[in-house]
């Protein structure tokens, strides 16, 4: 699913949006535990943000030549004029997880980073409140029984990654090059900001 809403540019400001819904499966995206059944790996990719969204705007300011305020004077023509503001900003749900033992004690029967986690019945995986120490109840998952099969999913349904934020906004200015050409000076101010928080630890030491 994927939705855009659009403005184009109009009294100087233009604007772009989307957002976009994932929920894809596949038994590819990761290892499959049981390469004789791979119906069985059938998950949530492990890979794809289940939300994101993203954010583009321009917004050049009302001073100057063919502008609402200051058209003809000194200081729209040649201080205030031709400046603009853009920017994007971009957020990302966190992507699905996959769990898995810290060993695999199958003697190479399942191959290596394949070999799924066990469920503890009646124990609930998610907390109130995650952090990157504790994101999920460790308790909910146990490592298999010496050359068996996990007997969770290949990628949790539930359990998300952290999500992620990032935003650039930089201030240009267009200088006239003479008669009616203009050019792009240089970005004369450019901030970036983010948010991506420490990746929590999918490695499951408990043993029965």
């Amino acid at each position: 699913l994927s939705v855009q809403i659009e403005k184009r540019t109009s009294a100087g400001f233009a604007f772009t949006g989307r957002y976009q819904f994932n929920a894809r499966k596949d038994d590819q995206s990761s290892p499959v535990q049981n390469l004789y059944d791979r119906k069985s790996g059938w998950s949530r990719s492990s890979f794809v943000n289940p939300h994101s969204a993203n954010m583009t705007f321009l917004y050049e300011l009302p001073f100057g030549p063919g502008r609402r305020f200051l058209s003809s004077s000194f200081t729209g023509r040649h201080i205030l004029g031709g400046w603009a503001f853009s920017g994007n900003a971009n957020a990302f749900s966190g992507q699905p997880l996959r769990l898995q033992p810290t060993f695999n004690n199958t003697g190479g029967v399942i191959r290596a980073g394949a070999l799924n986690v066990d469920l503890v019945p009646g124990v609930t995986a998610q907390v109130d409140n995650p952090t990157p120490s504790m994101w999920f109840n460790p308790a909910a998952f146990i490592n298999p029984l010496d050359f068996t099969p996990g007997n969770g999913p290949r990628v949790d349904p539930v359990l998300r990654g952290p999500g992620q934020f990032n935003a650039d906004l930089t201030l240009n200015k267009r200088i006239a090059a003479g008669g009616d050409r203009t050019r792009r000076g240089p970005e004369r101010q450019r901030a970036a900001l983010g948010h991506a928080p420490p990746q929590p630890r999918r490695e499951i030491s408990r043993d029965v």
